[in-house]
């Protein structure tokens, strides 16, 4: 969808308008549309003062793809780049001036040339949808290359599998192997020096921490057991974890508690760091959080550069699962390439282990808010089920946290007081369905493996999984837990072909947890408004 117009520097206010009612159209806001159209201003005057005579005319095209709003403008002439200037910081000069505003929405702009044309690209609107649609495609184009992978000659396809799939998931899992010791351990020190404050903070704070671990730990056991019983006819398959990561199956099963202790705790705190040992790493990451609680104010500026710090490598991690998508098309490509009946049903017997094991999240939350909050759980499913449809649509919880602060009040009655503790901390921490689908991965791994993994195994690798849960995101945990079980990392790209769908699951169910947890504390400090709520 788009159309063209040309416009010159006499006539720029006149086909402004006229974009601007195009851009209404589609559905762009008046902000977006005002900002777009300062924009396009200031790049068709660059244009103007730099084109030769006979080309002082530019073509803008506005289009719609995928729900993401962009306008390019085109001019003929010499190489000319109206952001050039972006990479100078003289305060004193008029292009600095000049470039404030391109310096403002700087991530909306970008430039190449193509055909003796400069061209400019202004993004009016990015999609919310946008992560949902380059999922589909990196899907659906791993089938088509799967199919054809078939079709072509062993060699042939074999070349591709190794130099191109296979190095796309290798260089990924290295890249995120890089950054794992710091995530965990900035993640998981933040998360507990965050618990600290006065009397009413720390009461409603222990409340709150205590319903999301309370959860946590069972959703954990919840996929443990729901996993072991829709896997038990799930046999090995060697050619599915092909050595990636150069990691080794362990046949060790046995849990003794001298070893897990001797093993957890670090001689000095050189040595984790220097191992890659993510047990010891876990342990001073918790040691140093809880100190860092207790000393509170004394280490304010401590904290801060904690939280700066895991700002900075959770910016990193983001940068490199944004290219999820060539991960997801290359996994896609792989399965199916090598499918087979069995690896296709223990692809969906692993979706439907997630989706059982988080209806049974559901449920707890429903006795949970019946026996703790005393009112009623189909009065609150009801009210939030419109939200977490927009949040399965969307699945960026952090994103969600000021509509989620307003539903909750509006719609179920929550204190502020509450719902703004409870809501932000929840978005940072609570992570019950996290740590419920690795147990999952885990389990599956293992039968897959051909290990088995027994009630003795369970105890470590379960509260590994609710540690890091409750820091950092599925993929660095399950990455972490997989070496502690002997699990070869490689085996990740099998969910991988299945991500984002069990991450819109994820993301429903510990956002409704959020929820609950608010209803419930809210309720026990007698603040929840009842009329509100019932009605």
């Amino acid at each position: 969808m788009g159309t063209s117009f040309l416009v010159s520097r006499e006539n720029l206010g006149e086909v402004s308008a006229e974009i601007e009612k195009y851009l209404l159209t589609l559905k762009a806001t008046k902000k977006e549309c005002s900002t777009a159209l300062l924009l396009l201003e200031e790049i068709v005057v660059r244009f103007y003062e730099n084109a030769e005579e006979d080309s002082k005319q530019c073509r803008v095209r506005v289009s719609k793809l995928f729900g993401t709003i962009y306008l390019k403008i085109y001019s003929k002439g010499t190489s000319y780049n109206p952001f050039d200037s972006l990479n100078s910081w003289d305060t004193e000069s008029e292009e600095y001036l000049r470039d404030i505003i391109f310096r403002t929405y700087s991530s909306n702009l970008s430039y190449s040339r193509r055909n003796g044309q400069n061209i400019a690209e202004i993004y009016v609107h990015r999609s919310e949808n946008r992560a949902l649609y380059q999922t589909a495609l990196s899907m659906v184009l791993g089938i088509v290359c799967g199919i054809l992978m078939k079709q072509l000659p062993e060699f042939v396809s074999l070349i591709i599998e190794e130099n191109i799939l296979r190095t796309i998931q290798t260089v990924f899992l290295n890249a995120l192997s890089l950054l794992l010791a710091p995530i965990v351990f900035f993640s998981i020190t933040t998360s507990f020096s965050r618990l600290s404050g006065g009397n009413e903070i720390g009461r409603i704070g222990g409340k709150v921490f205590s319903s999301f671990l309370f959860m946590t730990v069972a959703g954990t056991i919840a996929g443990f057991f729901v996993s072991k019983m829709l896997f038990a006819s799930v046999g090995q398959m060697p050619s599915l974890f092909e050595d990636i990561s150069q990691a080794s199956v362990n046949s060790n099963t046995e849990f003794s508690l001298h070893s897990f202790l001797i093993g957890i705790i670090p001689k000095n705190f050189v040595t984790p760091i220097q191992n890659g040992n993510m047990i010891e790493i876990l342990f001073v990451s918790v040691m140093v959080g809880i100190a860092m609680c207790v000393l509170d104010e004394k280490v304010a500026s401590l904290k801060k550069i904690f939280e700066e710090a895991r700002t900075l490598f959770s910016r990193l991690m983001g940068m490199i699962v944004s290219f999820m998508p060539f991960v997801t098309f290359s996994a896609i490509s792989l399965f199916v390439y090598k499918c087979t009946l069995s690896s296709l049903l223990t692809l969906i017997s692993y979706l439907i282990a997630v989706l059982v094991s988080c209806l049974l999240i559901f449920v707890l939350q429903a006795f949970m808010i019946l026996f703790l909050a005393k009112v009623s759980p189909l009065t609150f499913f009801r009210k939030i089920l419109p939200h977490l449809l927009t949040a399965f649509i969307v699945p960026k919880r952090n994103a969600f946290i000021p509509i989620t602060l307003e539903y909750s009040k509006k719609k179920l009655g929550t204190a502020d007081k509450i719902s703004f503790f409870t809501i932000p901390l929840g978005a940072a921490i609570h992570k019950s369905a996290i740590a419920t689908c690795v147990m999952i991965q885990v389990v599956l791994f293992a039968k897959i493996c051909g290990m088995p993994f027994t009630l003795y195994m369970f105890p470590k690798i379960a509260l590994m999984t609710i540690l890091l849960s409750m820091g950092s995101n599925g993929l660095v945990c399950l990455m972490v837990v997989l070496p502690i079980a002997g699990i070869p990392v490689s085996l990740i790209a099998f969910s991988m072909s299945v991500e984002d769908i069990v991450d819109r699951f994820r993301t429903v169910t510990n956002l409704s947890g959020d929820l609950a947890t608010n209803v419930i504390v809210s309720a026990s400090e007698k603040l929840l408004d009842k009329d509100k709520y019932e009605k």
